[in-house]
């Protein structure tokens, strides 16, 4: 895969060549740099720059978690959280009106001084909710889910850190990494590959 090192006050991240970088805006953060594409199902749009060590996310997975539900607001949901020692990222998904899907990645890098903020947004485009249907209809032929009286989907979502949790846009079985490989250019696919690029789990 061709890949491009994008480097900010000798902190560096590497992601696709695919992206191109756009003119910067007068609101962008200090020393940022923005990056964009598109795909027939997804827009792309990433701004990357220096936050101060102070602005970090917390230490741990679990305060990062605690952290984003209380910022969240109702028609939103988690995806995925992480955290390790050099870096940590989220994935929050929030429904639009009147239809389709938005993902937001925060993926920070951690430096001894500094640390490198990537703040990326996956927007659905076309048609919405391809994915999810295909998605569904194979699990209701194959009884892992249902459709109850009342027009529900039982076993469908899931908060994936609190099954408690029941309200907000939970994550849905279509969401699950697992179904990334047979829709590699919709939003929630693109916005796992950024991911893996920047930790380095894919070839270059």
């Amino acid at each position: 895969m061709d890949l491009q090192k994008i480097d900010i006050l000798g902190m560096t991240v590497v992601i696709p060549a695919f992206y191109r970088k756009l003119n910067s805006m007068p609101n962008d953060p200090p020393k940022s740099v923005s990056y964009g594409g598109h795909t027939e199902h997804t827009d792309c749009f990433m701004l990357i720059f220096p936050i101060r060590k102070t602005d970090s996310f917390p230490k741990s997975k679990e305060e990062i978690i605690l952290m984003t539900r209380h910022n969240m607001a109702n028609d939103q949901g988690i995806i995925q959280i992480e955290a390790y020692e050099d870096y940590a990222y989220s994935i929050i998904k929030s429904m639009r009106e009147p239809h389709g899907v938005l993902y937001t990645l925060t993926f920070q890098k951690f430096y001894s001084d500094l640390t490198l903020n990537i703040q990326a947004f996956f927007d659905e485009l076309g048609t919405t909710g391809i994915r999810d249907a295909a998605v569904f209809e194979a699990c209701l032929r194959k009884k892992r889910v249902a459709l109850e009286d009342d027009g529900r989907m039982k076993g469908w979502t899931r908060d994936p850190y609190d099954a408690s949790i029941t309200q907000g846009a939970l994550m849905n079985i279509s969401e699950r990494e697992q179904f990334d490989a047979a829709f590699p250019d919709f939003p929630l696919s693109m916005c796992r590959k950024l991911v893996k690029t920047m930790i380095g789990e894919l070839p270059q």
